[in-house]
């Protein structure tokens, strides 16, 4: 009986704790230099694989598109990595202050709703800095 108490205690813990609030996106807490660890404040920037919300117009579509992010790494052992998002759907959208975002979507007719000028909700999870533009790249989850 202990164990199953337990096992329940631990369920509602986990599923407390799993719904992670997005926050707004903001250009110059993504734009930081991951390469110099020294500099990063992890309360001053948004890290990788956090939850963002962005609003904004659409300014550009593509198509099967590679696309490569720095970013800071999750794993022991290793300061950053480089990830390439291969053959993925691309929105440029530029946020209500005027800054340029990335944005992965991986559900094709999704991507064939919106077109170039409409104004979106993206919330999706931050993935890094794009390596030729120094632009920050979300993967989107949902878009309204």
């Amino acid at each position: 009986m202990k164990k199953i108490i337990f096992f329940l205690a631990m369920v509602l813990i986990l599923c407390a704790c799993g719904g992670e609030e997005p926050v707004e996106v903001d250009h110059a807490k993504m734009l930081y230099d991951y390469t110099d660890l020294n500099e990063v404040d992890e309360d001053e920037i948004i890290m990788p694989h956090t939850t963002v919300n962005l609003h904004g117009e659409i300014q550009r579509k593509g198509e099967e598109i590679n696309m490569a992010v720095s970013r800071l790494s999750d794993e022991d052992g290793i300061a950053h990595e480089g990830v390439v998002f291969e053959n993925s759907n691309l929105l440029v959208v530029e946020s209500i202050d005027k800054e340029k975002y990335l944005v992965l979507v991986e559900d094709r007719d999704e991507f064939n709703q919106w077109s170039e000028g409409d104004f979106i909700t993206v919330t999706g999870t931050f993935e890094g800095i794009n390596n030729s533009t120094y632009t920050p790249l979300i993967k989107a989850n949902r878009i309204e």
